[in-house]
């Protein structure tokens, strides 16, 4: 029975790896199969060998899924990361002063925040594990609850300039190998920015109301009256082809005055 679990495992792992698995992760696998057979002893039920087979599989899962996350990239704030950095070789060398072990991203642990990331490391030779530090500045607010990263708010605003769609900033995000934030908390972060850009917005055109009304009335004209021009945006750039072939509908998203 004990040659028969070790036949499936080798089976499970060459469909799931499928012939590119490094050295590594061969030497990782190898490990973990006999930690298993140690601790449980010879299989009796095939239920329970699966049991344990599910198990394994979760770890070498967990683990590819760790490695591929070193070839991408994150959104990172200099500032924050060099406080990081400093904080963590000093407590390092405190906690293991002989230690000469490789202190690397804990990348199991790191929590994604919209674009902003927090993150700890950890070290391979000794128990070292950093705190967890937020990699990006927040913005101060007024309302209870966990502050927002400033980043996520700026993405916001720049999106209201131009005409990209949260689906579109996605695909950017992921062509460029960078995690992309999830559709809901990019809508929050737009909820946010919408209710400060309506207040503005309202502001400014008070002001100018304000100021036509004072020129009209110096120029001796009604001051009730104010002649206007608008300028609109659409959500396709692609404007003489619609206008060729009608093959795509045109909305207005934008419109200034």
């Amino acid at each position: 029975m004990l040659l028969e679990c070790k036949e499936d495992f080798n089976d499970v792992l060459h469909r799931l790896f499928r012939r590119q698995t490094d050295d590594l992760a061969v030497r990782i696998s190898l490990l973990l199969e006999k930690q298993l057979i140690a601790q449980t002893g010879p299989i009796a039920t095939n239920d329970f060998k699966k049991a344990n087979e599910t198990d394994l599989l979760y770890h070498q899962l967990k683990y590819v899924s760790i490695r591929s996350e070193k070839n991408s990239f994150r959104l990172l704030r200099i500032n924050e990361l060099e406080k990081m950095w400093n904080e963590v070789f000093i407590e390092h060398r405190q906690i293991s002063p002989m230690c000469t072990g490789f202190i690397s991203w804990d990348l199991s642990a790191e929590q994604q925040r919209g674009a902003a990331w927090r993150e700890r490391t950890s070290c391979n030779e000794c128990s070292y594990h950093s705190k967890m530090f937020n990699l990006y500045n927040e913005v101060v607010a007024k309302k209870r609850g966990r502050r927002t990263a400033a980043i996520n708010l700026s993405i916001q605003v720049a999106l209201n300039h131009i005409a990209i769609s949260t689906t579109g900033l996605q695909k950017l995000f992921l062509g460029s190998n960078i995690p992309a934030p999830s559709t809901s908390s990019m809508q929050h972060s737009a909820n946010v920015v919408s209710e400060i850009i309506e207040e503005y917005n309202q502001k400014d055109l008070a002001q100018k109301r304000k100021l036509l009304k004072e020129i009209n009335i110096l120029r001796g004209d009604n001051p009730n009256i104010i002649n206007i021009q608008a300028d609109g945006m659409y959500n396709n750039p692609f404007i003489p082809e619609w206008v060729k072939h009608h093959f795509n509908q045109l909305l207005n998203v934008h419109t200034t005055c």
